[in-house]
């Protein structure tokens, strides 16, 4: 029924316009165009889509110019010659939104170089090899296979692209004990060997294994074994002779080179482990002639620079010392340059640096802006470059709440497929709901609010980045004001949105979490810090409400709807999880530890629930797993005065559902998130 109605929807468009789409049409159908091009690959349906909005004179004129804008995208990305006529159009057609102006003139400006002088045609084009919602693996130099390690069954299978035929690598692993699984893995030069990571708990000291299976004659080979650590194959060297690792502990990491013959491994300075991303595209590369390694590492401006290691001597430089973060690093095989991705310019791009005895030879060259903040390298091979990118996307939804259990019942899709909205939060009144809202031609992001009964919604420029692991949009009692945490300066920063005026007020270095308190208050948590002070907006003066124990911070402020109450999650650094339920009386100042979660059990953030009735609280109990993880969530009501703790609804067993959900202050409705993610190999022809 789903697909009927789109297609009912796109036909009426195609016919030349019948029917005026809302605003709210007009930007589902191009998320669905959106999904298309970047989630699905599909680049001509993309196009199809973003036409029906171009050429509906009923549709808003910048949904209209941005439409304009993605079928340029697209037909870039399929390397057609035609793709700057529809920036031009953008240009003088739409110069009352100079957002998308500019954006046109900056890929008209990339075109120009990007073109060959002489044939002038399109040099980079792209294409989807592979898509799988969960990827894991590595791709084979000739973009015919891919590994991934199947974590239901904990062993490693290789899938041929074409054929769609899977087989397997490992039959032994499993999750019970003693525990095996298979780990990260790569495949060699000529696609006929896989290197991997193998966990083997049966093994003396709990070590890893570094194996190497031969595709023809399916035998394995145990090539080296580490004790207390872990070890990774990163990247085969050229003559197939050597395999770059990375292995270590949870505290500190080590490259290294290893010998497939001798069996021996030559490993380089040591470095602490919250320095480097690894499978977020800080994974190490080695030259062709195998003389230099090139690392991303985090650096004291906060952000990742790329390093270079000699293979010889071990010395360690910097090469590109940037503000911006530079991640994704791969060399070419001609060993005079690398290609990195960088957000250098608001965005992520993907550059060329050339290199010459192991120093940077000029500046970096832009190749191509089709990547997103996901990017990971994985081959390159015969003038292409092959890589994958992550999509998340969301359905909101909205459903009733039992008031007495919790029971969740007339489930109904709220916002279909979106790519953009995060941190749903309902409005004290129940009416509206407020998301922050990412939008990508735009260098801030923005608050969107939807009334829930008239379906009306106000987008208000916020013109800083939302802090997206930070708090949710936080109401004023009068809902008249929302604060949210924004990234600037690396510091703990506040945007104060004023909701009928539609101003924003900034303040930086206040601190995190926030929520507003009684009479023009904020009470801020300083983040691993024991404190909570509360501060005046309208003089800026400050006060320290409590003041905890070193090595504790607070979490998840939330105050109640009578304003007497403040609730918080008390942070034990030693357990870097939520422990501790707490309240403190604002008239009394008396603090009180509601709930203790015991051994194996934590609270999840973000879900602190006031209800009506200012005595009860909402919160999510998480409970680990053996190696920490979350393995199911449970709802508890939670009386602050008798700290009697009610399961309040259905246990949780997939993290993804009522994924950052809110619960209106009567208790007998929530928003909520069902999050899925799309894994997309694609191979760009250099």
């Amino acid at each position: 029924m789903k697909n009927l109605v789109k297609y009912v929807l796109i036909s009426f468009l195609a016919i030349g316009g019948l029917t005026s789409l809302t605003a709210q049409e007009a930007e589902k159908l191009f998320q669905q165009g959106m999904m298309k091009e970047e989630a699905e690959g599909n680049l001509t349906e993309a196009i199809e889509i973003y036409s029906q909005l171009a050429e509906d004179a009923s549709v808003d004129r910048e949904f209209r110019a941005n439409a304009l804008l993605h079928i340029g995208i697209c037909n870039e990305k399929l390397g057609k010659k035609n793709a700057n006529t529809y920036y031009e159009k953008v240009i003088s057609n739409y110069s009352d939104q100079p957002e998308m102006v500019k954006l046109a003139q900056e890929r008209l400006l990339v075109i120009s170089t990007l073109m060959d002088p002489i044939s002038k045609k399109r040099m980079l084009t792209v294409q989807k090899l592979y898509s799988s919602k969960d990827f894991y693996g590595g791709v084979s130099h000739s973009g015919k296979y891919v590994t991934f390690t199947d974590w239901g069954d904990a062993n490693l299978y290789y899938i041929d692209i074409l054929t769609k035929e899977k087989k397997p690598v490992t039959t032994i692993g499993t999750w019970e004990k003693p525990i095996k699984y298979a780990d990260y893995s790569i495949w060699s030069p000529d696609d006929k060997k896989i290197a991997y990571g193998w966990y083997d708990q049966s093994v003396a000291a709990k070590g890893y294994q570094l194996k190497i299976w031969n595709k023809e004659t399916e035998k394995t080979e145990t090539v080296i074994k580490v004790d207390n650590s872990f070890v990774w194959p990163v990247e085969w060297t050229k003559d197939g002779k050597e395999i770059l690792t990375i292995g270590g502990n949870r505290d500190s990491l080590e490259v290294g080179l290893l010998n497939i013959n001798t069996k021996k491994q030559k490993t380089f300075k040591r470095f602490k482990r919250d320095r480097v991303k690894l499978l977020s595209g800080g994974l190490p590369t080695i030259s062709p002639d195998g003389n230099y390694i090139l690392l991303i590492k985090l650096v004291t401006h906060g952000n990742h620079d790329i390093f270079i290691i000699s293979s010889e001597s071990g010395e360690e430089n910097v090469i590109s010392n940037h503000s911006a973060n530079e991640w994704g690093v791969k060399w070419n095989n001609d060993g005079k340059s690398f290609l990195f991705a960088s957000d250098r310019t608001g965005s992520p791009a993907l550059y060329k640096m050339a290199i010459k005895n192991g120093k940077a030879s000029g500046d970096p060259v832009l190749l191509y802006e089709g990547i997103t903040d996901s990017y990971i390298p994985q081959v390159i091979s015969n003038d292409q470059l092959i890589y994958n990118n992550s999509t998340n996307y969301s359905d909101i939804y909205l459903a009733d709440v039992n008031t007495i259990d919790g029971t969740v019942s007339n489930h109904s899709v709220l916002i279909e497929e979106s790519q953009n909205l995060f941190h749903p939060e309902w409005s004290n009144d129940g009416e509206k709901i407020a998301f922050i809202k990412t939008n990508p031609n735009l260098k801030g992001d923005q608050l969107l609010i939807r009334n829930i009964e008239t379906g009306k919604e106000q987008t208000i420029d916020i013109g800083v980045k939302i802090e997206k692991m930070g708090s949710n949009p936080r109401w004023s009692h009068d809902d008249k004001l929302i604060i949210m945490e924004h990234q600037q300066g690396g510091g703990f920063n506040l945007a104060i949105v004023d909701i009928e005026k539609e101003t924003v007020k900034l303040l930086d270095e206040i601190g995190r979490p926030v929520i507003f308190g009684p009479n023009n208050t904020i009470f801020v948590g300083k983040h691993y810090d024991p404190y909570i002070i509360r501060m005046n907006l309208s003089t800026y003066k400050t006060d320290t409400i409590i003041t905890g124990e070193i090595g504790t911070s607070y979490q998840e402020l939330k105050v109640s709807q009578d304003r007497k109450y403040l609730s918080f999650f008390e942070n034990m650094i030693k357990f870097t999880s939520q422990k501790r339920l707490c309240v403190i009386n604002l008239e009394t100042k008396k603090f009180d530890i509601i709930w203790e979660a015991g051994e194996n059990y934590e609270f999840v953030r973000r879900q602190i629930n006031w209800l009506s009735d200012n005595e009860n609280i909402i919160v999510l109990l998480a409970k680990l797993d053996k190696n920490g993880n979350t393995a199911s969530m449970q709802p508890y009501k939670v009386n602050i005065k008798t700290k009697e703790k009610i399961i309040f609804g259905a246990e949780i067993s997939d993290p993804n559902d009522f994924h950052s959900f809110d619960i209106n202050t009567k208790g007998d409705s929530m928003v909520y998130k069902k999050e899925k993610e799309i894994n997309n190999v694609w191979l760009l022809k250099l």
